[in-house]
């Protein structure tokens, strides 16, 4: 009886199972026995039906668990790959920049070429000429830290070629007999190496009878010794002279002509015209009008100088099509024009690998290498002219002091490599070269790149000191002033002080320009300087470069030029108060334009207006920071503002809060759009500085707290401008304080969508559908 229970129990027993839970419900026995027909009704009216839908919801919950847990995990590894891909990219940068910052110098090798050979000769002596590092201690004489006795000398592009001179009658010019013995006493003018009167020395020859019953051969050897320097200006003479002997004029001689008329870095329109008269006559005088191949040479690096890529494709042409081969000289000019005048760094790039892999011919040399690490440098691209610098020295081929400054120069461009760049100054020194102007005017830009105002200001009275100033260097010590450091508590230190020659370099060549005086040197060069060591308040540094504007002002006005007007504009800016400014920006107008109706904007806000806006101390009295030479040169001609004279002035509007101020300067800048100096500009220039005003609008906007209004110029410019994270960083974070979630959305949408346009960044439904198509 118990067994027919028990299995009477099994058979009525129903098993229901949620998740990993099982339950067992009875159904009561005596009444599923005796009322067998009536068991079905009395479990259905108990359960109506709802064991298989709450099945149904269970095992929904399942596949939602199991997605839900699929989905953190695909979470976890996206996340995983990320990070493994952002470690992988910071360990590659690591290595990259340990590799650069290994990278030896030319004086290291040739040290290390000094040691072999000293091993081979076995000698102690042998190339022991040693380094110069010892110039740089701090007890080193003056004249070993800082070498500028030829630092004004300029090189021409041709040297004539000169022998000593063994008496006071013997020329140090290779004449020929026929012609010296002509000359008689007159090659008096000849034998002095510097100072030669070749005008003098023509005359003496016309009374002599000129190149009359004169060989054409000692006539034409004549003609090639004399220096092309002096050539430029007796060459009418010249060809008197052979018109009159009845010498024929060769190509050669006409190609002496032509390299003299072209020596310096420009050639003006007159003379260009008379050298293209001179080759419209060789090939007058050649066969089917071809030029000899050292007049194409000639020809591509003159109108490289000028700067005219259609006359030099024009030239390229006719030689392909005459056969005639291009010589590594063509290749030379070709990329120098490419990389000083028309700027295309791309052509650069492609004449360069053309040069390296077309023969061993046209192999690139030092100049070559030089111009394509500055083309490098000028781009951004400071990694890739260190490349070509570890090429160089792969290849042995020999680097001068212009390729060191440009990699010092791209290296200070870069916060990685910045500690870098002193040390390819340093080694200038310790090849022991003797610094250019070039050289120490940049030493002068990497400190003021550092903010280093100290060393800015030693090294320009360094400068003055010997008479070796420019505009270049004027600008430079500007610089120094408007990236100077006092303002901030937590700036790094400079640079030049993390290396210990840097250090003995600086304190050397502060501490000497502290006793140096300068009043046995014209007023020129008389630069009033406060008598400290350093600035170290925003007030002397308004002081001092006021005072140096104004000197620069009466008594070196080429001084003065935008570049430089924008820099002493943006020293008022960073460091000085509102009035200040107001007072530099006065010294500016804008353009006198008919196509604006001839009409000068000059902002003059009355004392009373801004100061509700602005701060009262920055409205102060200003006349113990402002020269008294100012006022007395405010008859003088304004210099003409440019987008970044605007681009200044708004940053001074965000950083006083003045919208009054702000409105004035962008309304000016619109008149500015319409003069035909800006609409003759190219249509990617004017991109460029358009983007650069609307990015300063929305910074100052900003500042302001007029959040909403520099939204709507972003979004009103989202397809005309290419908006990244580093523009839209400061008005995001200050969205996000304010909890303006509608604008953060907007600025994320804004900086996706650009990525998107501009930066080549792939949309996710493109990627599908690339992979679809792609069938993996």
């Amino acid at each position: 009886m118990s067994g027919t229970v028990t299995s009477l129990l099994n058979r009525f027993t129903v098993t229901s199972v949620v998740g990993d839970v099982t339950r067992n419900s009875l159904v009561p026995k005596i009444h599923s026995v005796v009322y067998k027909r009536s068991i079905f009704v009395a479990s259905k009216k108990r359960h109506p039906r709802k064991e298989v839908p709450q099945q149904k919801y269970i095992e929904r919950l399942d596949l939602q668990k199991e997605a839900d847990y699929n989905r953190k995990i695909k979470e976890i590894r996206s996340l995983t790959a990320k990070v493994s891909r952002i470690v992988q990219k910071k360990e590659d940068q690591r290595k990259k920049y340990e590799k650069i910052s290994n990278l030896p110098l030319p004086s290291d090798i040739e040290k290390e070429t000094d040691e072999i050979y000293q091993a081979i000769a076995g000698s102690e002596d042998f190339g022991s000429g040693g380094s110069v590092s010892g110039a740089l201690d701090p007890g080193a004489p003056e004249s070993d830290v800082l070498d500028v006795g030829a630092s004004v000398k300029e090189t021409s592009d041709s040297e004539a070629p000169t022998t000593k001179y063994s008496s006071l009658i013997s020329p140090v010019i290779n004449l020929p007999p026929s012609i010296e013995e002509r000359l008689g006493l007159s090659v008096k003018f000849l034998i002095s190496e510097t100072h030669q009167n070749w005008p003098l020395i023509i005359q003496s020859l016309k009374m002599s009878g000129g190149f009359k019953d004169l060989d054409a051969k000692d006539v034409r050897k004549f003609i090639y010794n004399i220096p092309k320097t002096h050539l430029q200006s007796i060459i009418p003479d010249i060809q008197a002279m052979l018109k009159e002997a009845k010498i024929r004029t060769t190509s050669s001689i006409i190609n002496t002509f032509i390299e003299s008329l072209s020596l310096g870095r420009t050639i003006s329109p007159e003379t260009l015209e008379t050298i293209e008269d001179q080759v419209a006559r060789i090939r007058k005088s050649s066969k089917k009008g071809i030029l000899p191949k050292h007049t194409y040479e000639i020809m591509v690096k003159v109108y490289g100088k000028v700067g005219d890529v259609d006359k030099i494709n024009t030239f390229l042409s006719e030689m392909k099509h005459n056969d005639i081969t291009i010589s590594p000289v063509v290749y030379n000019n070709v990329l120098r024009t490419l990389v000083y005048k028309s700027r295309n760094h791309k052509e650069a790039v492609a004449v360069f690998d053309t040069m390296t892999f077309l023969s061993v011919e046209t192999k690139p040399g030092t100049d070559a290498y030089k111009d394509i690490i500055v083309s490098y440098v000028n781009n951004n691209e400071v990694e890739k002219a260190l490349d070509l610098y570890q090429e160089m020295l792969i290849s042995r081929t020999p680097v001068n002091q212009e390729i060191l400054v440009a990699l010092a120069r791209g290296c200070s461009t870069s916060k990685t490599l910045r500690f870098k760049s002193w040390e390819f100054i340093f080694d200038i020194y310790a090849n022991n070269w003797t610094p250019t102007l070039e050289t120490l005017e940049y030493i002068l830009y990497l400190a003021a790149r550092d903010g280093d105002v100290a060393m800015a200001r030693a090294l320009f009275k360094r400068l003055c000191s010997i008479g070796s100033t420019s505009r270049k260097s004027f600008t430079f010590l500007l610089m120094s002033y408007s990236k100077s450091k006092i303002t901030d508590k937590d700036a790094e230190p400079y640079s030049i002080l993390y290396h210990e020659k840097g250090r003995n370099f600086r304190v050397n060549l502060i501490s000497q320009s502290l006793g140096q005086s300068l009043t046995s040197q014209p007023p020129k060069y008389q630069i009033p300087l406060l008598p400290l060591e350093d600035l170290t308040t925003s007030e002397q540094i308004m002081a001092e470069s006021s005072a140096i504007w104004a000197h620069c002002l009466a008594f070196s006005p080429e001084f003065i030029h935008t570049d430089a007007y924008n820099t002493y504009l943006n020293i008022a800016a960073e460091l000085g108060k509102f009035g200040e400014f107001k007072e530099r920006y006065g010294f500016s107008t804008l353009v006198d334009d008919p196509a604006i109706n001839n009409t000068r904007i000059i902002i003059e806000e009355p004392e009373e207006s801004g100061e509700s806006e602005v701060p009262e101390s920055s409205t102060t009295n200003t006349s113990l920071t402002t020269s008294p030479l100012l006022e007395m040169m405010k008859n003088q001609p304004k210099i003409t503002r440019t987008t970044l004279t605007y681009v200044i002035a708004l940053k001074t509007a965000g950083r006083f809060r003045n919208y009054k101020f702000a409105q004035e300067v962008w309304q000016e800048r619109g008149r500015f759009r319409k003069s035909q100096q800006f609409r003759s500009l190219p249509i990617v220039d004017k991109d460029k500085y358009d983007f650069q005003f609307a990015n300063e609008m929305v910074q100052s906007l900003t500042k302001m707290g007029l959040y909403d209004d520099a939204l709507a110029i972003i979004l009103s410019t989202e397809y005309q401008f290419s908006w990244s994270w580093t523009q839209l960083t400061p008005l995001y974070e200050s969205c996000v304080k304010i909890g303006k979630e509608k604008a953060t959305q907007s600025l994320r949408g804004i900086a996706k969508r650009a990525q998107i346009r501009f930066q080549g960044k792939i949309r996710r439904k493109d990627y599908k559908e690339y992979r679809l198509k792609r069938g993996y």
